[in-house]
């Protein structure tokens, strides 16, 4: 068994840029590294790139100079990422493997063959909903059957795997690590954020928004991410005559502060794994309104004790929850501390300690 101050772990992402899971690896190496843990993290990027996250000193970060230009997993690129990742496996000798994200997994599971090192692997998306290719999808089906634990964050997302692959998996909740700020349930702004992309229905938002805007001209609308629907969604904006109620500033390291500038959040997602900007803006005390999408905001919310879940797609539900929440200043309050209170079994130190736990496992 592993004792908490001789952990020897190696962490490897692609990226260390913004972006849920990149903040869920961040925040459980630096509570890690806080422990006096020896951590490696292995990232796939050229070397000398700036985390977007600050890492705690002690941790050694590794970039492999080693991601692919092309979406497509070319073979070449895949031996190089394979080759380097299993030398450096080879000269930290770590105690335990954790990967993050679906091809990373199994580049880092192919990896370690055969050098006896226990690997956690975790999947942070909902394979269900996610669309991938023919190919991808194979590789992860049979590779992942090596890996000696498959961390998910949801009930859902474990029964979306295969009866072999399930006997591997651990249910595990993202940490949040909440910062004390006072909330101001009269703020007349409503909060998103994520990654701007099309299962995100950031787009859906902006018409719900546009539907009640003209009965509540002193409200605007922030919805903080990056990603490939930008501009289509500045169009939206210009085209509802909005660009003065709805903002796109991009991304931020303190998500926290910016959602306190608010006292709404909204999901409007199709689909997620585990919401991470759902969770935080809820254990801030956010009163919240969400998508009922797999997966995720069912296992989060409770209807109208902590928040208001809607359906999929429906611009005319979310713009009438919305417009219950905007009306009632009572009622934010109460849903929004309600939330926080739920939100406190997702601590750093009560999830550390489900990982600790599956490390002490994979070890014996």
């Amino acid at each position: 068994m592993l004792t908490p101050k001789k952990r020897k772990l190696l962490l490897t992402i692609p990226t260390l840029q913004g972006g849920g899971a990149e903040r869920v690896m961040t925040t459980l190496a630096n509570y890690w590294a806080s422990l006096g843990w020896e951590l490696t993290l292995v990232t796939n990027e050229k070397e000398g790139t700036v985390p977007f996250y600050d890492l705690h000193q002690s941790i050694r970060l590794v970039q492999l100079n080693a991601l692919s230009l092309s979406t497509l997993l070319l073979p070449l690129d895949v031996l190089k990422r394979v080759f380097r990742l299993r030398w450096l496996i080879k000269q930290t000798q770590p105690q335990v493997i954790v990967s993050f994200m679906d091809m990373n997994n199994v580049i880092t599971l192919v990896a370690s063959l055969g050098l006896k090192i226990p690997v956690c692997i975790a999947e942070r998306s909902n394979p269900e909903a996610t669309t991938i290719s023919f190919i991808k999808k194979w590789l992860r089906d049979h590779v992942y059957a090596l890996a000696h634990v498959i961390v998910v964050q949801t009930e859902r997302i474990y029964q979306g795997f295969s009866e072999r692959i399930r006997q591997r998996i651990a249910v595990i909740q993202n940490p949040i690590v909440v910062p004390k700020i006072s909330l101001n349930y009269g703020a007349r702004t409503i909060i998103a954020a994520g990654r701007l992309s099309e299962e995100k229905r950031f787009d859906l938002l902006i018409q719900s928004f546009s539907l009640i805007e003209k009965n509540y001209k002193d409200w605007t609308l922030v919805i903080w991410g990056e990603g490939p629907e930008r501009s289509k969604l500045h169009s939206l904006i210009e085209a509802k005559g909005l660009a003065n109620r709805i903002g796109l500033p991009g991304i931020t390291k303190d998500i926290f502060h910016e959602m306190a500038q608010g006292s709404i959040f909204v999901l409007s997602s199709r689909f997620e794994g585990m919401p991470n900007a759902l969770c935080e803006a809820m254990a801030l005390g956010l009163s919240v309104v969400s998508t009922d999408c797999p997966t995720g905001p069912r296992e989060l919310i409770a209807p109208l004790e902590n928040g208001i879940l809607v359906p999929v797609d429906d611009v005319v539900i979310l713009a009438e929850s919305m417009k219950t929440l905007m009306d009632d200043i009572k009622l934010r309050e109460k849903l929004g501390q309600q939330a926080a209170k739920a939100m406190k079994k997702y601590a750093i130190e009560n999830i550390a300690s489900l990982w600790e736990k599956t490390f002490d496992e994979v070890a014996s």
